[in-house]
């Protein structure tokens, strides 16, 4: 485990995104963008100091994912609690993960961050704030993210 600047910026990334998401449902505020846009800032600031450091590793690319995957997990699990969104995109979301996962591990897809995947994950605060401020396009926000989340397993 090699803990450098660029992993300590990951970890502390990660401290705001589940504090962001833990305070939004006790708070229902919307403080929760400017907590996000912080966290995000953390995750786009991470890989910057990484490779210009030359301080790129597995280590830190794995707990870079797991931020992520922590933030898109949080997001659909306060929208079936604060807002009655289906179950069917969790299960489907879960789904693409676990196709990943393996994937990974069979060589079958890069390890990598790519450009898509970074979009995705920037994309899911912006459900949140459609949810919270009842704007009339939401559902089908939601229903491209989803499909969109799909297709970046052919990405």
């Amino acid at each position: 485990m090699n803990i450098n600047y660029a992993n300590i910026i990951t970890i502390t990334g990660m401290i705001i995104v589940v504090y962001s998401l833990f305070t939004y449902y006790h708070t229902h505020n919307i403080i929760y963008i400017g907590t996000a846009l912080v966290g995000f800032t953390c995750d786009y600031l991470d890989g910057y100091i990484a490779r210009k450091f030359k301080h790129t590793s597995d280590f830190g690319n794995t707990l870079d994912k797991l931020v992520d995957k922590i933030n898109q997990l949080g997001i659909h699990i306060l929208l079936m609690a604060m807002y009655n969104v289906s179950s069917v995109y969790i299960i489907i979301y879960l789904i693409r993960e676990i196709i990943m996962f393996v994937a990974r591990k069979n060589n079958m897809k890069a390890s990598s961050s790519s450009l898509y995947g970074k979009l995705k994950t920037a994309l899911y605060p912006v459900l949140l704030v459609l949810y919270h401020f009842n704007i009339k396009f939401k559902e089908e926000y939601l229903q491209l993210l989803t499909v969109f989340n799909m297709m970046t397993l052919l990405l």
